[in-house]
């Protein structure tokens, strides 16, 4: 049975309604929730610099012509 032949609408989910942003009274966060720091340490300057496969990452993107070489 295809999903569009259910008995049960695609706005359910277990036979409770949910709208928007809300699935039985409880809030469902998206799932990227952004942080700079974070970002920074992973995928900063610093960080590529500091193993050999980052600085290639690096000379890559200067190589490429990148404006923004990292974050």
């Amino acid at each position: 049975m295809q999903h569009w032949q259910t008995r049960v609408p695609p706005t359910c989910f277990g036979g409770r309604i949910f709208y928007g942003s809300t699935m039985g009274g409880v809030a469902v966060k998206h799932t990227f929730q952004p942080k700079n720091r974070k970002a920074q340490k992973l995928h900063g300057f610093r960080a590529r610099m500091r193993t050999c496969s980052g600085r290639r990452v690096l000379k890559a993107r200067r190589a490429k012509g990148r404006r923004r070489v990292s974050y």
